[in-house]
């Protein structure tokens, strides 16, 4: 990795910290709330394609991977569209002005990527945020966390839905090339 790509890499990290904390403080005054049972809902700002922010909690959705913010990708049509930017604006887009209900894992955090963010299973009324991100082809299944949602990855890829109509890197291996 060049000079530039781990300056680039450094720059991103703190402009995404700096995104999140202007998240965390601006859904913190939506009103929305913790219920005892550790389930945030509320109205959320969406970070990228498994990351939201509901009661000024940044949240990561379990089982699932989302393309990078700044990852692109390929396809018939396009070289190197933005992937990740259109990830998050779907997701953006299911969820505006709609209640969000996140049941966060008793003590499961994003340790792979950031250890202070818990890990939760979000829903848009009955809809599984993460199984409809997977479905959609704007996800993967993290298979090293759960197998909650292989079979609904397999479908996209057979399908070539979202990312598996073209070319991309997994998200895992292009943070591992950021770094």
């Amino acid at each position: 990795m060049s000079v530039d790509d781990r300056a680039r890499a450094v720059l991103y990290g703190a402009a995404m910290k700096k995104l999140l904390c202007a998240l965390v403080a601006c859904v913190g005054l939506s009103g929305a709330a913790l219920a005892a049972d550790g389930e945030l809902v509320g109205r959320i700002a969406v970070v990228n394609g498994d990351l939201i922010v509901v009661a000024g909690q940044p949240v990561r959705f379990f089982g699932i991977d989302a393309l990078e913010i700044e990852q692109t990708c390929s396809n018939s049509l396009v070289d190197n569209y933005p992937c990740g930017r259109f990830a998050a604006s779907r997701l953006s887009m299911m969820t505006i002005r709609a209640d969000v209900r996140c049941q966060l894992k008793d003590g499961l955090m994003a340790v792979e990527i950031d250890p202070e963010i818990p890990i939760g299973v979000c829903y848009l009324r009955d809809i599984d945020l993460g199984e409809w991100m997977v479905r959609s082809g704007f996800a993967m299944a993290l298979r090293s966390q759960s197998p909650d949602y292989i079979v609904f990855e397999d479908a996209a890829r057979e399908e070539e839905i979202g990312i598996w109509a073209g070319a991309f890197i997994p998200p895992w291996d292009w943070r591992a090339s950021q770094r």
